[in-house]
């Protein structure tokens, strides 16, 4: 689960890195761009009761071996960004 958890990212972000400049639009067809966008409505949809129970499971066999993280991928997200806070705000000071 640590590739699914920490490294795959989402498909939302990769289409917005594959259609930015210099990452591989150049020459997309306008036919990809447009499944991209369907995609983008596709994930603006409420998660699914079996989904969510599927991706609780997956991220409760990451965390069983690292104690420190939170009980759910929500809740590791705000500690990191409570974690961070000093050098978030010192960045958005810039």
């Amino acid at each position: 689960p640590a590739y699914a958890c920490r490294v795959r990212g989402n498909p939302s972000s990769w289409r917005k890195v594959l259609t930015m400049a210099g990452y591989g639009n150049a020459g997309v067809p306008p036919s990809v761009v447009e499944r991209m966008e369907d995609f983008d409505l596709e994930e603006g949809r409420p998660q699914t009761e079996e989904k969510k129970i599927v991706d609780q499971r997956l991220w409760e066999a990451y965390i069983s071996t690292r104690p420190y993280l939170a009980l759910t991928p929500s809740a590791e997200a705000g500690r990191v960004l409570l974690h961070n806070r000093d050098a978030i705000v010192k960045d958005t000071l810039k």
